[in-house]
């Protein structure tokens, strides 16, 4: 409860219980993630360029995106 209070202080909600057997709440994030990461330009070439593409996408990606 404290961890979901905490999110909930930075306006990040999620609408299922965090015990749902078969909603995860991460998964439509990580396919934001993924998706925004495949069109990425210019496309990583190594793994250093892979980890800045993909926290480049992840800041990018709003609150309200999350929510």
């Amino acid at each position: 409860r404290l961890g979901q209070h905490c999110l909930v202080r930075r306006g990040i909600l999620f609408p299922h219980p965090p015990t749902s057997p078969d909603v995860s709440p991460i998964e439509p994030d990580w396919h934001i993630l993924k998706t925004r990461r495949r069109d990425y330009q210019p496309r990583p070439y190594n793994l250093a360029t892979l980890e800045a593409a993909i926290l480049d996408v992840w800041d990018k990606i709003t609150v309200d995106e999350i929510n």
